[in-house]
């Protein structure tokens, strides 16, 4: 069985370099996935990786983007 690390809310905190309580709103707003942990949240570090790897920006499309729009005028 593979093994699943999963981090407090202050870690997933620290990881993101967000707030804590931006963690806590950003998941119940549905942001990223968390897992209820008793009284507590505990976050799937490969969620987080997720979310950080979702607003990862292809600066190269945006040059090409760019260089078109520049061509139509």
């Amino acid at each position: 069985m593979s093994q699943t690390t999963l981090l407090t809310a202050k870690e997933a905190a620290q990881r993101l370099r967000i707030g804590l309580w931006t963690v806590y709103k950003w998941a119940h707003s549905g942001k990223f996935p968390y897992v209820s942990y008793g009284r507590s949240m505990r976050f799937r570090a490969v969620d987080l990786d997720r979310f950080i790897n979702r607003g990862v920006v292809d600066i190269s499309a945006d040059r090409q983007v760019l260089r078109k729009l520049k061509s139509k005028n």
